[in-house]
């Protein structure tokens, strides 16, 4: 696995799931959807983001996110709870992309109406 992931990872740059970029330009030149030498392009782009450092400490700001919503969820004083999941998943979304991507503390469970929530 670790062969094909760091040395022959050019094996799935062609891949059933893709769409053209044609057909449609803002999947079409995701890493995920995109085809040989874009796919390339993005993966030898993104790719120094991800060093073991750097996910060692996307974990930490990650597991700070997911403490902050397992806090929220327990301060919660009843034995049944009715939670918008759209509403969570959102928030928790925002909170980790916000901390991870522009280093930005919004713990949204918190603050409920923080600027980063309101604008995004």
């Amino acid at each position: 696995i670790k062969r094909i992931l760091t040395k022959e990872f050019d094996t799935f740059s062609e891949h059933p799931q893709s769409s053209e970029p044609n057909e449609d330009t803002l999947w079409g030149k995701n890493l995920f959807a995109a085809k040989g030498e874009t796919w390339r392009q993005l993966r030898k782009t993104i790719s120094p983001m991800f060093t073991t450092s750097n996910l060692k400490s996307m974990f930490e700001l990650i597991d700070k996110c997911a403490t902050q919503l397992m806090k929220y969820l327990s301060e919660k004083n009843e034995d049944v709870i009715e939670i918008e999941l759209m509403d969570l998943f959102k928030r928790y979304s925002s909170d980790t992309i916000a901390s991870v991507s522009f280093g930005i503390e919004c713990n949204s469970f918190k603050d409920r109406n923080n600027d980063f929530i309101r604008m995004g």
